[in-house]
């Protein structure tokens, strides 16, 4: 792609474009300022949140629907731990486990920064009732071995502005990069068919489409790209 439509590309939001060999980018390229998110993690004003941080608007009401009393949360790709800050606004009584990159997770050890015994980094050991994916499916790898601990360990799954294309007879995974305002990061589309069999043990709660993430361009996809928000609750045994 010459790099002047490139450019240009990246004024707009949510574009996909074909990418199958994976070029010149990492799988996750995530820039921060290390300066800057610790002083958003510290100021963070929960009530001030809006859907650009990845979090579902009536997420509380779900959870306060499943949840009368303590329970426990996963945060993939927590980012600035938005999502902590905003559930300390409205619980008393949670769990919370932080998950992203490992150079995040490393860095992030928020105990230093957030003086609660209710955050922890998430270690693989854990029963979870239930995990958060705001706007991050799409950057795990195929083999994330978080996928497999989460479809043994968690009763709800839930699934924020997660990017689906739907497709009976193609359901492969699409390899693209997503090139947003300031960033480009390589990421799959999953068909939705497809998907939903990656959760075969869980049932499906609701499945909408997300209005209010406008639909994607995609290039060389060959597949109309929509934002979904998906729930999940695992079956009985």
């Amino acid at each position: 792609m010459p790099y002047s439509i490139y450019n240009f590309l990246k004024l707009k939001k949510y574009h996909f474009i074909n990418n199958s060999n994976h070029k010149n980018l990492d799988f996750y390229n995530s820039n921060y300022n290390k300066k800057k998110l610790l002083n958003n993690i510290s100021n963070y004003n929960a009530e001030k949140y809006n859907i650009d941080i990845g979090i579902y608007p009536n997420l509380i009401h779900i959870l306060k629907i499943l949840f009368k009393k303590n329970f426990s949360i996963l945060d993939i790709g927590a980012g600035q731990a938005q999502l902590y800050k905003y559930l300390n606004s409205n619980f008393k009584e949670f769990k919370y486990y932080y998950s992203d990159t490992t150079d995040m997770e490393k860095f992030i050890n928020l105990r230093n920064n957030i003086v609660n015994n209710n955050f922890t980094i998430f270690n693989f050991e854990e029963n979870i009732d239930f995990t958060y994916f705001g706007s991050s499916f799409q950057y795990l790898k195929e083999n994330d071995n978080r996928i497999n601990h989460i479809k043994k360990n968690s009763k709800y799954i839930f699934f924020s502005g997660l990017p689906l294309y739907e497709n009976k007879k193609n359901i492969e995974i699409k390899k693209v990069i997503q090139i947003n305002l300031k960033d480009s990061y390589s990421c799959n589309i999953h068909n939705l068919n497809e998907f939903k069999n990656i959760f075969s043990n869980f049932k499906i709660i609701f499945i909408t489409e997300n209005r209010m993430l406008e639909k994607v361009n995609s290039y060389g996809v060959g597949e109309d790209i929509y934002f979904f928000d998906i729930m999940f609750e695992k079956k009985l045994s």
